[in-house]
């Protein structure tokens, strides 16, 4: 087993033990540095039958985006290429010999679901003699039917495809195809001729999630497994664990390398020097540093054998020098040196094995320190000076010895050789450890200095000079490789298909920053802001309504950047999530801090691009601490904020209703960012965790199906007709055809399965023996009625679970009988009014109900609607009231002055007939049916929006993968928008019924479009009224498939 952990496979880790197969680390591909692996097949291997299997978690949303490809050398090549295109659509296409394509597919399904992963597979069987079967692919183990393009026209049986050839070179290219890959892979799994089923890498759980499974098959000649589970270095990331040893080059990715790999940044050395290493040089990762460990340096060294590391300068003739490196030596011994070579006369910094130092010049003389100076298996800065005409070394800023003897006359010019340890070959080597070479030009230093206590480069690519040492004429390296804290360099995560625990951070699906929810660029596996143009705004993927959370972040340059947090309420508007509209939303900027829209000084700098800004979330005590490189910030920004122990938050008094995520507003700046997807740079808080999918709390339901489910089906006119998949016995079941305008129609198990309404008329309820016959358990009977079924027609069913008994409720004024599950968040209750106002009903839900339907069951008269996103009216006996709204029409909601107050509490709603005449909820003798439903985390949401009128519209946290939505405008009219996964089990869901009409299933293609995610739902429609006008209020309600927690991407 490989050990998973934020900084590299090294680090020691306890790993849990724990059921279910674990894909324990993943590698991050940015487009931007052209990555990807590449492998030449020195043979082709079965060209009509193979298998590829991957996970993917998507980076950015936008142009093409490479998966595979075995690219060719001319037109006239095969050539095999797949990827994710500008349409968000999945292609495979393939080119013969003549240069025209052999097939193309691709799928109507559109993947742009940044938040959580997919697993796709591909089988290429062309023994097959139906091309569709020929060539099939599968997305979370369900295969895809359904194409845009689908030109088979040159397929032929047996054909020979590119993909597994050694034609044009034979090479295999992952993360790449005619454009680069943007996002995350995991466990690639290539079988060379078996074609297979995604059940041979994948299962469904109990909960129906579609999860990774290890693959006990063979792999075939060319075959690979790909697990990115050794990051012990750049190479060892393209390693195969199939036991072919088809190992890839890796191209443009990275682990903490150290300075002398080939891939390192050039912001981390001198351009005009010449980098080398001799005899036997290494990273050595897993290390404890000096400099407390910085985070982004992912505790990696050069580890010194036999021989050492030298820097070339180029400058002009000078005379004065000063370099300088930490050290740690594995053990003292004489000999051990570092200098520099001047006309052949050697000046140097000398170890003894008595722990001495000496300096000399060849030239001249040497002068020893005094006994004791040094140390084995300790971390020691050493430094080697001329200034004027005086050779010195340093230990520690300390001087340890000097020498005047043949120093003067001595000059430096182009291409001198600056040898840390050893003297270009395997002469006076040093076994142990480098940390932080570098060589200043032009100066040196005569006097005592500070060891340093910060690293050489900060995570933003700057340098730290070292004993007050000028920047001019400055040489360096580091174990770094580009800028930034240390994630652009660092693309080996634990951001992970599978939930695992780990130390010192689980694994999972990691929290990133969300590009559907976004006024600013990202990167890097949506970890990192681009500059920003102006206020521009983000917010993350995770959002946190309990438990208490860590993580951190560090800005670019030092710049405009507030960063904090933004209730899931909170509008992002004029690209600023933290100005005078923003509320609920809290953040920092280092001398300003931005609480609820209001903005005071804090007494404290501005971050700096060296900075790590600390953030401790505690969701249930409604505490928010900031900190910054070590130190935490109470509520007057002084240095007492302790998140440990609760005491002295910078912010009290958060609402523990709200979720909160992640959010970060820039003025032409930019940050990184760390969820702990890879080690943070200090230790959370005790008890404070990681923003990935494993510490989320374990979910009520944590299958939505059992609450609340979905189908289709088409009628046969035949009475008796059993209609089976729902994963429960319904409560409350409404039925609409999808070809025909009939009503709709809602029974319940209270009312019986003869009694039913119509959301879409204002009739009371019907008595009909020949519709529904019974409640089942996995679906329901129905007779020959063309409302549930109509010869060849198709019908949807949705079905909620209200408990498991009716029993009365006397919690409020009038009389109930209920049939409630308090989990599920649902109930169904009956009742007679009296006809007086200001009554309550009970409805037994142990929680406020933020959706309510009633209707008259024995008089015509409209549906009234509770939906506390819909609008306030002020207060009623210290509760708030909301406006009505009607499910049989689409007008805008409703003010006191119409029939019915709403006030619901954790027992009852309390409703009162206003002036008019018309009784709603409570005409004196008629029976009525209630409908209720509470908020579940991470199954059913209720809220609201305001539309933008834009294609990119607003993004709706939910925290789970919606399965249900239905949407209302409320500030105008518009109709009752119903959209689900059963009629639209791929994005884009543009198919709709309104539940005030009797339409039949309407589409209409790039204007009432909505995606469905692992997270939420985007709406997408470039300014359609019933669900995205501009600046129009809509709200909602959603019910879940899975929640976030286990969900995949969608």
């Amino acid at each position: 087993m490989t050990i998973p952990g934020g900084a590299n496979a090294l680090l020691l880790a306890s790993i849990a033990e724990e059921s279910g197969y674990k894909i324990e680390r993943s590698l991050r591909f940015n487009s931007a540095d052209s990555a990807n692996l590449s492998r030449t097949f020195s043979s082709s291997g079965n060209r009509s039958t193979w298998t590829l299997s991957w996970w993917m978690k998507l980076g950015k949303l936008s142009g093409n985006r490479g998966l595979f490809g075995m690219p060719g050398t001319s037109s006239s090549s095969p050539q095999f290429y797949s990827r994710i295109g500008s349409d968000h659509k999945l292609y495979v296409y393939e080119y013969n010999t003549s240069g025209t394509y052999q097939f193309i597919k691709k799928t109507d399904a559109v993947l742009r679901d940044p938040s959580a992963w997919y697993h796709c597979v591909f089988q290429f069987d062309s023994t097959q003699s139906t091309a569709e079967d020929g060539f099939k692919i599968y997305i979370n183990g369900t295969r895809v039917t359904s194409w845009a393009t689908n030109n088979l026209t040159n397929y032929s049986q047996n054909y020979q495809g590119a993909w597994n050839s050694n034609a044009n070179t034979g090479v295999h290219v992952i993360g790449r195809s005619d454009d680069y890959f943007d996002g995350y892979m995991a466990e690639i799994h290539f079988v060379d001729g078996t074609a297979l089923a995604p059940t041979d890498f994948g299962e469904y759980d109990d909960d129906n999630n579609w999860n990774p499974k290890e693959f006990s098959g063979t792999y075939g000649t060319n075959g690979f497994f790909l697990n990115f589970s050794d990051n012990s270095s750049k190479a060892a990331l393209g390693t195969d664990s199939s036991g072919n040893s088809n190992t890839f080059t890796v191209n443009n990715l990275a682990v903490a390398a150290g300075p002398l790999n080939s891939s390192r940044g050039t912001n981390y050395d001198d351009d005009s020097a010449t980098y080398t290493e001799y005899g036997t040089v290494s990273q050595a990762t897993g290390q404890t540093l000096p400099m407390s460990n910085p985070s982004h340096y992912e505790g990696a060294a050069m580890r010194v054998n036999t021989g050492g590391f030298k820097v070339v300068t180029t400058n002009s003739a000078t005379t004065d020098f000063f370099m300088a490196c930490w050290v740690k030596f594995d053990s003292l011994a004489n000999g051990y040196q570092m200098g520099v070579d001047l006309q052949g006369s050697y000046k140097y910094f000398e170890v003894r094995s008595n722990g001495t130092v000496k300096v000399r010049h060849t030239g001249g003389g040497s002068t020893d320190s005094s006994a004791g100076t040094l140390s084995s298996n300790t971390w020691t800065h050493i430094a080697l000076s001329r200034s004027g005409g005086t050779l010195r070394a340093f230990v520690n800023g300390t001087i340890a010895c000097s020498t005047t003897a043949g120093v003067s006359g001595d000059t430096i010019s182009a291409n001198e050789e600056f040898n840390f340890f050893g003297q270009s070959g395997t002469l006076y080597n040093m076994p142990g450890y480098l940390l932080d070479p570098v060589v200043y030009i032009g100066a040196g230093r005569s006097t005592n200095y500070t060891a340093p206590t910060a690293p050489l480069i900060t995570s933003a690519g700057a340098v730290n000079d070292v004993a007050g040492m000028s920047s001019s004429n400055r040489y360096y390296a580091s174990p770094l490789i580009s800028v930034g804290d240390g994630i652009e360099g660092f693309d080996s995560m634990i951001d992970t298909p599978t939930n695992y625990t780990a130390s010192p951070n689980n694994g999972g699906n990691y929290c990133t920053l969300n590009p559907l929810d976004t006024i600013v660029s990202l990167t890097n596996g949506n970890l990192e802001t681009n500059t920003s143009s102006g206020w521009q705004s983000t917010r993350a993927t995770f959002g946190m309504s309990s438990g208490k959370w860590y993580w951190e972040t560090q800005n670019k340059q030092t710049a405009a950047a507030i960063l904090g947090i933004s209730g899931n309420s909170a509008p992002m508007t004029s690209g600023l999530i933290f100005g005078s509209n923003a509320n609920p939303a809290w953040a920092w900027a280092g001398a300003n801090r931005y609480f609820n829209g209001s903005s005071a000084g804090t007494g404290l700098s501005n971050h700096s691009a060296t900075d790590i800004v600390m953030y401790a979330l505690d969701v249930d005590a409604g505490k928010l601490w900031f900190g910054r490189n070590g130190t935490w910030y109470d509520s007057s920004w002084g240095s007492t904020g302790n998140p440990a122990t609760g005491a002295n938050a910078t912010v009290s008094g958060l609402s523990t209703t709200e979720t909160w995520r992640p959010a970060a507003s820039f003025f032409n700046g930019a940050a990184v960012f760390n969820f702990g997807q890879r080690s943070f740079a200090h230790t959370p808080p005790t008890g404070f965790k990681s923003l990935c999918t494993t510490n989320l709390p374990d979910p009520t339901i944590a299958d939505g199906s059992a609450a609340f489910d979905t189908l289709t089906y088409t009628g046969n006119a035949t009475t008796g007709t059993s209609i089976t998949g729902l994963n429960h016995s319904p409560d409350l079941l409404w039925i609409k055809s999808r070809s025909s305008t009939q009503w709709h129609y809602l029974v319940d198990t209270v009312r019986g399965v003869t009694k039913n309404v119509a959301s879409n008329d204002t009739y009371p309820e019907e008595t009909r023996t020949n519709r529904l016959l019974s409640f089942d358990s996995n679906g329901f009977t129905i007779g020959n009625n063309n409302t549930v079924n109509e010869n060849n027609q198709g019908f949807v069913a949705w079905s909620w679970k209200a408990g498991t008994s009716t029993a009365n409720n006397t919690d409020g004024t009038i009389t109930t009988s209920v049939r409630v599950s308090p989990t599920n968040g649902f109930s169904i209750a009956t009742y007679t009014g009296n006809g007086n106002a200001n009554q309550t009903l009970g409805h037994g839900l142990n929680a406020a109900p933020s959706f309510v339907l009633i209707k008259d069951r024995t008089s015509s008269q409209n549906w009234a609607v509770l939906h506390t996103s819909a609008g306030t009216l002020g207060t009623l006996d210290g509760g708030t009231n909301y406006k009505l709204l009607e499910l049989n029409a689409g007008a805008a909601a409703r003010d006191a002055s119409y029939n019915t107050i709403w006030h619901p509490t954790s027992t009852t709603v309390k409703i009162g007939e206003g002036a008019s005449s018309a009784h709603w909820t409570n005409k004196n003798g008629d029976d009525y049916v209630m409908f209720s439903w509470a908020p579940v985390d991470q199954y059913s949401s209720f809220g609201a929006y305001v539309g933008n009128g834009s294609a990119d519209g607003p993004f709706i946290y939910t925290g789970f993968r919606v399965r249900y939505l239905l949407q209302k405008r409320t500030d105008s009219s518009g109709s009752w928008a119903i959209k689900d996964a059963a009629r639209e089990p791929y994005n884009v869901v543009d198919t709709r019924l309104y539940a005030d009409g009797t339409n039949s299933d309407m589409q209409q293609t790039s204007f009432h479009e909505v995606d469905f995610l692992s997270n939420g739902f985007k709406v997408r429609s470039p300014g359609g009224g019933e669900d995205n006008a501009n600046n129009a209020t809509f709200v909602y309600a959603a019910f879940a498939e899975h929640p976030f927690k286990t969900a995949r991407a969608r």
